[in-house]
């Protein structure tokens, strides 16, 4: 009977012992697990594989001197560095573009990007020597390049698609110097140009899908940093971000494993409420609302009260909302110098601007901050074709020096 009782009360302290042990940590949730990288070909038909290897070789090729691009001197050797790759990308452009995203964490390099930016800074530079020289079929002929590959880029993420605006802005707002002095022939090149490179934009979905993917590539990365967070797995991170940042990061170094999944899923939450925001509200929102929208998606988030990722959010995520006013302007300004082009050139012809431009078939004449018809006056030889800008309302095309408020207008043109 001792025998018994001296085992059932090392089962009963067992069972204790057992009861008394810590729940284990929930295991770490995986939110994105990517694909292989897009490994692009030179003999490839779609125009994003030339290029992602034109990027990737301008990135080494084109490297600034340490006095700077805009030192006597340097943006003559860039720009002599660069002819042969614009003469790849000049045929590149004539086939067709259909991006190949591969999603990636904010530590994985990305040199084609910088390459983009450099190429768009030659495109530009060939653009404006060809105005100055008064070579209006070269400069129509750089400026269509610089439109379709900028465009083009923009079926990427959002960082990749702000290069390809600055690219497309770059070689219009430099081509828009010279239209006042452009001849009919030129003026109708430009303006069918610009329209073809408009035809090419792709859908901003793409950017929409794109951006989910790599800020939940962001949030998997983020996750593994903190996981090894005890062999400095967060050191990176707050290498990367401002001061603001470097106090979220601090805060994740001292969460403890119970707070984790509140952590991550709560970030995780927001990340798929925001493409859904993005999706239900910002591409129905017109480019006069952008801004009260976003205010409003502001406003509400401001509400919760457990959001310590906060201020990681202007380094890893939220891009879409930075990019799309871009590219609101872009698309205004594009179609803006399509339809003073058209206009120019029958000034150029007949002596006199049209009478108006509403027969032109497609959207290149809607103002994608109204939903309506460009702003359009005329007398004699002068006109104005303007957008009514972010503030939606119609000054009859009155403009600042910026041509940007209160109606917005052709940047780089006088006149």
């Amino acid at each position: 009977m001792k025998w018994i009782s001296l085992a059932g009360g090392l089962l009963v302290a067992l069972a204790w012992t057992a009861g008394c042990r810590p729940t284990p940590p929930e295991p770490y949730a995986v939110f994105f697990s990517g694909a292989a990288p897009y490994v692009p070909t030179a003999t490839s038909t779609n125009a994003y594989d030339d290029y992602l290897l034109l990027g990737t070789q301008a990135s080494e090729d084109l490297k600034e001197p340490q006095t700077g691009s805009n030192s006597p001197g340097s943006r003559d050797t860039l720009r002599k560095k660069a002819e042969p790759l614009l003469a790849r990308l000049e045929t590149a452009t004539r086939k067709p573009c259909q991006v190949q995203f591969r999603a990636s964490t904010p530590l994985t390099p990305m040199p084609a990007r910088a390459g983009w930016a450099k190429l768009g800074r030659a495109l530009a530079w060939t653009v404006a020597d060809a105005v100055k020289a008064g070579d209006w079929e070269r400069a129509a002929r750089w400026t269509k390049v610089g439109l379709v590959f900028g465009y083009d880029l923009t079926g990427g993420s959002s960082l990749d698609a702000a290069t390809g605006l600055a690219v497309a802005d770059g070689v219009r707002t430099e081509l828009a110097k010279g239209v006042p002095a452009m001849s009919a022939p030129a003026l109708e090149s430009v303006s069918k140009s610009a329209r073809e490179a408009l035809l090419r934009l792709p859908s901003v979905e793409n950017t929409v899908k794109a951006d989910y993917d790599n800020e939940l590539a962001a949030l998997e990365s983020l996750q593994t940093a903190y996981r090894n967070r005890k062999s400095s797995g967060l050191d990176k991170v707050s290498d990367q971000v401002y001061k603001d940042g470097k106090d979220a990061v601090a805060y994740l170094n001292r969460m403890g494993e119970d707070e984790r999944p509140k952590y991550f899923e709560g970030l995780h939450n927001e990340i798929v409420q925001t493409m859904a925001f993005r999706r239900t509200t910002l591409l129905k929102t017109d480019g006069a609302h952008l801004g009260e929208a976003l205010k409003g998606r502001n406003d509400d988030l401001a509400k919760v009260n457990y959001r310590p990722w906060r201020q990681l959010l202007p380094h890893y995520f939220g891009s879409f909302e930075v990019y799309l006013p871009q590219r609101e302007l872009s698309i205004a300004r594009t179609r803006i110098l399509v339809l003073t082009c058209l206009a120019q050139a029958e000034v150029k012809s007949k002596g006199k601007a049209p009478e108006l431009y509403h027969q032109i078939a497609g959207d290149v004449t809607i103002d994608p901050y109204s939903g309506r018809p460009f702003g359009y006056a005329h007398a004699g030889t002068d006109f104005n074709v303007y957008s009514v800008g972010v503030d939606g309302r119609d000054d009859g095309g009155d403009s600042d020096n910026s041509g940007m408020r209160p109606d917005l207008r052709l940047s780089g043109m006088s006149g």
